[in-house]
């Protein structure tokens, strides 16, 4: 009975170690998944310091508004924003550090300027031995308790010594984390040492409910911090491993096992089953043998199986690729491989990768029996992460004769790649082929790096959008924004624009760069008019699927902008920052469905004939002056564009049609509700009266009850076109949305 419980017990245990080690594993991939997005957020973190030390590198003295709105417009476009803040210091004539430009929630800094910036010195001498290399400082409280660490960026193309500082804020990963679908049972410990001092600093400590099972450590190098991401992992994640098959075999064992006790007459026929499994387990293992020996065999590429540097296992392959007899290999130093010391010593640093659980692959020149040189890929990898003693398996191919062949065709098309690599590696993803191939034909004509350039930017957006998706499924979602997106990609690319930014529903697009023009304030507002034209077409097709009917509006500006390459080492992009690309963001928020609004600065750009169908005076959040803005609905050569007027007659009502509206803050509803009527209609604008009248292109949320003209419930949201001084002593606004029971009224009352 003994012998019987002790051999269930003994396959339990394998079949629990084998459901642990699975767990394990699985639990491995995804803490190395998690520390990835970890690291790509802090590097992309850097990105806003990039494209300020461009924005200040080029204009060698901005203002604190231009500073605040490129870190602003930068800060929006993250995809996880652990920086939380941003300054400039600069040393003032007596050799002082002064705190210029404060984008303000920066307590520390702040506090830093008065004292005389005595805590971040060592950190700031630090950066300046670096310029223009991210440093990251040790963790330090801000004034509401949580930990941050100062991000410093020394400047090298400027007048007199500049820094910029950041703030990474750490509370923000964890928020950061939720959205990554972190899974349940995962637990962040970071630390790290900084400013290449010994020291090491607990940064974010793991607080699990319950104890942890596994930690896998990661260690990477970022802002010239060594950080050490540790990923604690409790029973929480997937329910533990997966404990049933054991149990249930020992549980079948201890009670075959008692009924062998009891029932004694069919002892030997069990004891004949037993051994007849044992037989065909064995045969079983012997046929696995085999068969990892024809593995071996049959691969095309040499395999070693190393321990404590001596081979201990080859195949037939690797033998022949060192002109070796078979097995001769077998108990030699892997010393034999490598032409020299130098090269045998080197490998030192590849096991402590090998220990860490990465595969080491490189090239480099090994030795054969009879002295022969020949350039060999190898690849390698512990057998156990973490324990060395276990062994490493290596795979080796000879590559001597494709790196000859590379060779070769090196030289013959090292003169193509020149004219053509810029384009390929930077432009590729952004710019259409007819752009790509001007740059193929005079790659001089496009500086590198950060340059300011006057450009037009092209803002869109669908009005009503995200109030239409939450009816839908993403998967509709998804239909729609395809559909239309890929229309006006198309009117885009006809128009030789560059799509900057893709938001959801929204579009940044901008004309005379990379490669300048001078009409890029025609060719912006032709794409303009041509995408509203393209808007029917769409619709048409979404009609087919019985989608909904979208409309857009479109704003273009002309200005002064910087243009280049900002970003990490891990991450670069090709952009446009500055205060102008904010203004073109605002002028589109003016606009409605089917409205393409310019600022006056675009108009003045253009030479060919516009019909202009309104003129507006606004002003727009964080500008200095006002703005004039004009209404396009027709353009001459070169792109002969015309859209339909938005104007048409409006049927008088019989009665006043009493409304109750509110004034829009942004996107917000106001709180103040004021009374009203509506007192003549059409399809897309209404006149509305009222003791209160509304700014020019105010929006407007307008509710109403069921009337006695047999009028729905209903809402409208609208703009305000006309403040009453040129149609009626009314208020004239034109519809962005309506519901629709409301539109089908209004469509069957305007005829």
């Amino acid at each position: 009975m003994a012998v019987g419980i002790s051999g269930s017990a003994v396959v339990s245990h394998t079949l629990y170690r084998a459901a642990e080690s699975q767990w394990i594993a699985r639990s491995e991939a995804e803490a190395q998944r998690l520390s990835t997005v970890l690291l790509g957020w802090m590097d992309e973190s850097y990105a806003p310091l990039s494209g300020l030390a461009a924005v200040m590198e080029s204009s060698h003295r901005a203002t604190p508004e231009e500073f605040l709105n490129a870190f602003d417009g930068m800060e929006s476009r993250g995809t996880a924003v652990l920086l939380g803040a941003a300054a400039l210091l600069e040393r003032d004539s007596h050799g002082r550090w002064v705190l210029a430009i404060s984008s303000g929630n920066f307590e520390f800094l702040e506090r830093e300027a008065r004292d005389g910036f005595v805590d971040i010195q060592p950190l700031m001498d630090f950066a300046l031995a670096r310029p223009n290399q991210f440093v990251l400082g040790p963790p330090v409280r801000s004034e509401n308790g949580h930990l941050m660490s100062p991000v410093v960026l020394a400047l090298s193309n400027v007048t007199r010594p500049m820094v910029l500082v950041g703030k990474l804020e750490y509370a923000s990963i964890g928020a950061a984390l939720l959205g990554a679908s972190t899974p349940r049972g995962f637990y962040l410990t970071l630390k790290g040492k900084f400013m290449e001092a010994p020291e090491v600093w607990p940064i974010i400590q793991a607080k699990p409910d319950q104890g942890l099972v596994e930690t896998f450590a990661t260690r990477a190098s970022t802002g010239a911090a060594d950080l050490e991401i540790a990923w604690g992992v409790t029973k929480e994640y997937g329910n533990g491993p997966d404990y049933g098959l054991a149990a249930t075999t020992l549980a079948g064992g201890i009670a075959a096992t008692v009924l062998i006790v009891m029932f004694m007459g069919s002892l030997l026929e069990r004891n004949r089953v037993v051994s007849e499994k044992v037989r065909r387990a064995t045969q079983a293992l012997r046929v696995s043998g085999e068969e990892q020996s024809a593995i071996l065999e049959s691969a095309t590429l040499g395999i070693a199986f190393v321990k404590n540097r001596v081979v201990m296992r080859t195949n037939s392959k690797l033998d022949e690729l060192f002109g070796y007899k078979r097995d001769e290999l077998i108990g030699q130093p892997t010393r034999i491989w490598y032409p020299d010391d130098d090269g045998y010593a080197a490998v030192g640093s590849v096991y402590e990768q090998l220990r860490r659980g990465e595969t080491h692959q490189r090239e480099l020149e090994l030795r054969r029996k009879n002295g022969q040189l020949f350039w060999c890929r190898i690849s390698g990898r512990a057998v156990q992460a973490g324990d060395l003693s276990q062994g490493t398996v290596w795979m080796l191919e000879d590559v001597t004769e494709r790196r000859q062949a590379d060779e070769e065709i090196k030289e013959a098309r090292r003169r193509a790649e020149e004219a053509t690599d810029l384009v390929r590696h930077v432009f590729g993803r952004y710019v259409s082929e007819e752009v790509a191939e001007s740059l193929l034909r005079a790659p001089e004509a496009l500086e590198l790096g950060g340059e300011e350039r006057e450009v037009s930017i092209l803002m869109s957006d669908l009005r009503g959008f995200t109030a239409m998706a939450e009816g839908l499924s993403p998967q509709e979602v998804i239909d729609v924004l395809n559909v239309y997106l890929e229309a006006m990609m198309d009117v885009v690319e006809r128009h030789q624009g560059i799509v900057d930014e893709i938001v959801g529903d929204a579009m940044l697009v901008v004309f005379g760069a990379p490669v300048a023009c001078d009409d890029h304030a025609e060719k912006a507002v032709a794409c303009g008019l041509a995408m509203q034209l393209a808007m029917a077409e769409v619709n048409e097709r979404l009609a087919t699927k019985g989608g909904v009917e979208l409309e857009m509006g479109i704003g273009v500006h002309t200005g002064r902008v910087i243009v280049g390459n900002i970003g990490s080492l891990r991450r670069t992009k090709y952009t446009v920052v500055g205060a102008n690309v904010n203004l073109a963001g605002r002028i589109e928020s003016f606009t409605i469905g089917g409205q393409l609004l310019v600022s006056e600065d675009t108009r003045e750009k253009i030479k060919e004939p516009l019909r202009i169908d309104g003129r507006y005076q606004v002003e727009p959040k964080g500008a200095s002056r006002s703005l004039v803005l004009y209404e396009i609905g027709a353009m001459g050569e070169p792109g002969g564009l015309s859209l339909p007027s938005m104007r048409v007659p409006l049927t008088t009502l019989e009665a006043p049609l009493p409304i109750r509206f509110t004034i829009l803050e942004e996107k917000f509803v106001g709180r103040t509700v004021h009374e009203g009527s509506l007192t003549a209609i059409s399809a897309l604008e209404a006149d509305l009266g009222s003791d209160l009248r509304p700014a020019l292109l105010s929006n407007l949320q307008v509710r109403i009850a069921p009337g006695p003209l047999g009028n729905p419930a209903g809402e409208i949201y609208g703009k305000v076109v006309d403040s009453g001084e040129t149609v009626s002593s009314d208020v004239r606004i034109r519809f962005a949305s309506v519901t629709p029971e409301l539109k089908t009224w209004i469509r069957a009352l305007s005829g």
